[in-house]
């Protein structure tokens, strides 16, 4: 695992920055907000763009801040099969 933690505003999401290291914030306050664990074991991002919440995988949003769309057909998976760890080098 690296320390060397990068963050980066999500390109839809203004106001959230995600980090490397699997972490997301709100750019307000720089507080690190807290992720949800769904009923499948991945964990869950909730964002308010706008006052509207949006709930999404915390992986997902944290490849699109990082590399941009997801491409169409292709499925987001984790090389190490852990769905609950969310570092992008995973």
């Amino acid at each position: 695992m690296t320390t060397d933690e990068q963050w980066r505003e999500h390109p839809e999401h203004k106001g959230y920055e995600f980090s490397s290291l699997g972490r997301y914030r709100s750019t307000r306050t720089s507080n690190i907000l807290r992720a949800s664990i769904a009923k499948s074991g991945s964990v869950t991002a909730e964002v308010r763009p706008g006052g509207v919440r949006v709930r999404n995988s915390l992986g997902k949003l944290i490849l699109e801040t990082f590399g941009g769309p997801q491409p169409e057909g292709k499925k987001l998976t984790h090389r190490d099969g852990d769905v609950g760890n969310n570092e992008l080098s995973n």
